[in-house]
């Protein structure tokens, strides 16, 4: 069955919380959350949005109009049929699934990335159920907030996100599987569909974050 279609204003909502929760500064973060405001009060459908967001990136006000040109560039992302060669990385998948997390205020959780679907189950707390679809929304979502967070090393590791975006990268190098990622306060433990298994410890991280700095894929957005 196919999915149901992500809304314009539950799409903007989700950013703008992401952007709320990160405490972004500065005027372009000011301007880009007037928009969201804007774009999830009007409410658009679908069909209509990428015409409305063409209409403010005219807007005489600069700052207006950049975060409507960012943010038609990600909405024009997210609906574009994707090509197989364009799915996403297991590092973007566990790094949305981290931040997730982080917004959940969660202390322990099971990730499973499967080929059709990432599940997220906090204890106690939130379950997230994503397709291919909504989750290239959710990734294309996030583009918005490139340039306007930085994060360095000890602030990733603070984070579920800057922990399982490196574990990403590092099974990136194993043959692809699917996974069940268990996160606690103390450890992650990996078990992969074909044999998999690993504990990374914040020991393990913190070498993984120096190895990951240095190839400059932690200080990218």
């Amino acid at each position: 069955m196919a999915e149901a279609s992500v809304s314009p204003a539950a799409w903007c909502r989700r950013i703008l919380a992401t952007l709320c929760e990160r405490a972004v500064d500065g005027e372009e973060a000011a301007y880009l959350q007037l928009l969201l405001t804007c774009l999830i009060d009007l409410d658009p459908p679908p069909a209509e949005f990428d015409a409305l967001l063409e209409r403010y990136r005219r807007d005489h006000r600069p700052g207006i109009a950049e975060a409507a040109t960012v943010v038609q560039q990600a909405w024009r992302r997210a609906t574009t049929p994707a090509a197989e060669s364009d799915a996403p990385s297991l590092a973007e998948q566990l790094r949305l699934a981290g931040a997730l997390l982080d917004q959940a205020g969660a202390r322990a959780a099971v990730v499973q990335v499967q080929p059709d679907r990432l599940r997220i189950d906090v204890y106690g707390g939130e379950r997230y159920s994503l397709g291919p679809l909504e989750l290239r929304h959710e990734l294309a979502g996030r583009t918005v907030l490139r340039g306007r967070v930085t994060v360095d090393a000890p602030l990733a590791l603070a984070r579920h996100e800057g922990r399982l975006r490196l574990i990403g990268f590092a099974l990136m190098e194993v043959p692809p599987q699917g996974y069940e990622v268990f996160v606690t306060p103390r450890a992650v433990v990996v078990e992969g569909a074909s044999g998999y298994f690993a504990v990374f410890t914040p020991d393990t991280l913190a070498r993984l974050a120096e190895l990951a700095l240095a190839q400059r894929q932690l200080a990218a957005p």
